[in-house]
C-alpha cells in the first residue's frame, strides 16, 4: 500500500475491472470443478496463460516470436490431448472450464494494465477490496451472515494471507 501514491477516483474503473474479471473467472472455475472431473478441468483452465498471451497481442499490441507462437501452440495441443476424454470420460463442466480459461486470460491482461497504471500492490489491494464488496453483496442478497466462528475465521485469515502473498509474488 505504501509503494506509491494512492490511486485517484479516475482510476477506479481500471482498478475494479481486473477484480471483476478475476472473480468471474474464479467463479466459473469453481462451477467447472463442481460439475466436472478435476483431471480434465484443471488443465483446461491452465490454458489461460496461452489465452492471455493471445489477448495481449490482440488488445495490447504485443508481439510474439515464431518460437513463442510454436510453444503456445504446442501447449494448447498438449492440453487438448491431455483432456481428451476417451472411453468413459466425462465432459461435464468443460464448458465452464473453457469460459474460466478465457476469463483468466482476460484477467491477466486487465491486471497488467492496472499494474502499469496503479502499481502492482494497488492492483492487488483493489482486487481484495472489490472481492470483499462483491462477497458482502452476495451474502446480503442471500440473507446470509458473513460472521464465522473462531476456527473458521482463523482458517479464512490464514488462507487469505497465504493467497495474497502468493498473488503479490505472481
Amino acid at each position: 500500500i505504501w509503494s506509491g501514491s494512492v490511486p485517484s477516483v479516475e482510476d477506479l474503473p481500471i482498478a475494479i475491472a481486473p477484480a471483476l474479471v478475476g472473480l468471474a473467472a474464479s467463479t466459473t472455475y469453481m462451477i467447472a470443478l463442481r460439475d466436472g472431473i478435476l483431471s480434465l478441468i484443471s488443465p483446461t483452465v491452465a490454458t489461460s496463460g496461452g489465452l492471455g498471451a493471445v489477448l495481449a497481442v490482440i488488445l495490447l499490441g504485443e508481439r510474439l516470436t515464431p518460437i513463442q507462437i510454436g510453444g503456445l501452440t504446442a501447449a494448447v495441443v498438449g492440453v487438448v490431448l491431455a483432456t481428451s476424454r476417451g472411453r468413459g470420460g466425462s465432459v461435464d463442466g468443460m464448458r465452464w472450464a473453457v469460459v474460466s480459461a478465457l476469463l483468466f486470460g482476460l484477467y491477466t491482461v486487465t491486471l497488467a494494465i492496472a499494474s502499469d497504471r496503479l502499481g502492482p500492490i494497488w492492483a492487488v489491494v483493489a482486487y481484495r477490496i472489490t472481492g470483499l464488496v462483491v462477497l458482502g453483496a452476495v451474502l446480503a442478497a442471500r440473507g446470509l451472515s458473513p460472521w464465522l466462528d473462531r476456527v473458521g475465521l482463523r482458517r479464512v485469515a490464514i488462507a487469505a494471507t497465504l493467497e495474497t502473498v502468493g498473488f503479490v509474488a505472481f
